[in-house]
């Protein structure tokens, strides 16, 4: 594998990073980790300015059957689910987590999407479906960031679609082949892959930063998975970030 760069910050920890949320609000990130034989999970938060990070609490009522949804200055947003075995409608709460208090909670909230401070989603009462539009901004502790920084995700290329070969011959001329499909995102002069090679036990999956025709990074992520999964990595307005085997946190400024 190939890499010109050493990364700007990495950290591992002992339970699985479910998922990542970046807050466009403070520059910061808030990593779900869970710990799969405790059934616990608590969040971690890292400022993309300093690199300071912090575990946080989980409110009291919040347990393993649970998803974050968001992060937007002293805000968490999580979904509670009502019933275990059903993925439907949730408790929305907004946690405050510097003050450690929840400031709001939505029963029956089923999330359409969250774009920046804006939750939109679904109610339901008596019955009867009810839109809902729910502005962080409300319940942020001082001063508003008026132009918030944006996220960007990668879009899935399946191995099907005639693009991928595009993909593959690129690869090939690299020594490697891919299946299943990449994630495929542009940056600026930055062209940003992931892609998946067949291994003993599964499928391996790696990285690819090419920059202005050139291979800045090349490793792999992930080993002996059992399919794709989305969103590889995200990218801030000047950082690159990804996980890698589940575990360990890896930033690349841009």
């Amino acid at each position: 594998m190939t890499s010109s760069v050493s990364p700007d910050f990495n950290k591992s920890f002992e339970e699985i990073i479910w998922q990542i949320c970046f807050d466009c609000q403070n520059d910061q990130i808030l990593l779900e980790l869970r710990n799969e034989s405790s059934l616990d999970l608590h969040y971690h938060i890292i400022s993309l300015d300093s690199y300071r990070h912090q575990n946080v609490a989980k409110p009291e009522k919040v347990d393993w059957w649970s998803s974050v949804k968001g992060l937007y200055g002293n805000l968490i947003a999580i979904l509670q689910y009502e019933d275990q075995n059903n993925p439907g409608p949730a408790t929305l709460i907004i946690f405050d987590y510097v003050n450690g208090t929840i400031n709001k909670e939505i029963s029956s909230f089923l999330p359409d999407r969250i774009d920046g401070n804006v939750l939109t989603g679904r109610v339901y009462e008596n019955h009867t479906e009810k839109g809902i539009k729910l502005d962080l901004n409300d319940y942020v502790d001082g001063e508003k960031n008026k132009d918030p920084a944006k996220v960007s995700f990668p879009f899935f290329i399946d191995a099907a679609n005639p693009d991928f070969e595009v993909i593959r011959g690129y690869l090939e001329g690299i020594d490697t082949n891919p299946v299943l499909g990449a994630d495929y995102l542009e940056h600026g002069p930055n062209i940003f892959l992931s892609y998946y090679v067949k291994s003993t036990k599964g499928f391996d999956r790696f990285i690819l930063w090419i920059y202005r025709g050139n291979i800045r990074l090349h490793e792999k992520m992930d080993e002996n998975m059992k399919g794709v999964s989305s969103e590889s990595f995200i990218t801030s307005p000047n950082r690159l970030i990804f996980v890698k085997n589940r575990r360990t946190l890896v930033l690349y400024e841009i």
